[in-house]
């Protein structure tokens, strides 16, 4: 085996892999990696994997189109190697760079996993076109402590003396020089409203009892971010969050929009349950 060559390529491959966690080669090119797909495969991909610096799975979903559709898709992250050159030859603490605890097998939350990241990579190219950054990014597949041995969600946060708890898709906090606020995202594929309202109905109590603020140490509740594969679904939930008196206190709180819009314009506005159109992101002026 020839000694790897870390190209301008490979390099951005494997800081793209240690930022985003996962990465679909699609995910890739729009990151800029390269402009091709089959220069991806045969000059990054292919050489990164051979020399073992990164891993990848085959995508199962359980829509089952979509292994029809999608034969050969595979997701990458980084292996123990990776990680580890990521953060030595390019002087980013251990810490901040992500590698799958063992090698990384997706079932049903291939896609779900997928378009989290896709607004992951949204997010900060937004940060990078603005005057705003993110302080932290936490998602769901990241392990957090471990209880009683086993581990869990980074984002889980149990409820106080109870064994209710939330587990958000994403945790990230956004800033300005000035300014500084915490956000909560939920990403909600297929039509299960009664579903989602259950797991908004957590969010909502969590709101109420200061759970997220208190553990990051914020002052301000967190903005909820409810982003829907399916237009109509997300209608039926902020219809029947308007006419539940539960969310009385934390409606303001909570935000809609659909994967495709934001997907095509991220600055596309957000809705709140009675349909007003409102941008979360440039309330935190430069």
């Amino acid at each position: 085996m020839k000694p790897l060559t870390f190209t301008k390529h490979r390099q951005n491959c494997l800081v793209s892999l240690a930022q985003f966690f996962y990465l679909t080669r699609e995910q890739m090119i729009e990151l800029g990696i390269t402009t091709a797909l089959p220069n991806l495969q045969r000059r990054v991909l292919e050489p990164l994997l051979e020399h073992r610096f990164i891993v990848k799975a085959r995508i199962k979903d359980e829509d089952s189109h979509f292994e029809a559709y999608h034969p050969t898709r595979h997701i990458y992250g980084l292996s123990k190697a990776g990680a580890d050159w990521v953060s030595h030859t390019l002087a980013i603490p251990p810490e901040n760079v992500y590698c799958p605890p063992a090698r990384p097998k997706f079932t049903k939350d291939a896609i779900h996993r997928s378009h989290t990241i896709s607004f992951l990579i949204k997010l900060r190219q937004y940060c990078s076109e603005t005057q705003r950054k993110t302080g932290f990014v936490y998602p769901y597949f990241q392990n957090g402590n471990s209880q009683k041995g086993t581990f869990h969600a980074i984002t889980r946060h149990h409820f106080p003396e109870s064994f209710h708890y939330t587990e958000a898709d994403l945790e990230f906090d956004l800033k300005t020089p000035d300014n500084h606020h915490l956000f909560v995202f939920e990403y909600h594929r297929g039509n299960r409203p009664k579903r989602i309202m259950r797991q908004l109905d957590f969010h909502s109590k969590s709101l109420e009892l200061g759970v997220v603020t208190q553990h990051y140490g914020f002052h301000k509740h967190p903005t909820v971010l409810s982003l829907y594969e399916k237009e109509p679904t997300m209608f039926t939930v902020m219809d029947r969050i308007n006419d539940e008196p539960s969310f009385n206190k934390t409606r303001p709180l909570f935000l809609f929009n659909t994967y495709e819009k934001i997907k095509a314009d991220f600055n596309t506005p957000w809705l709140q349950t009675d349909r007003t159109p409102i941008s979360p992101f440039p309330l935190l002026k430069p």
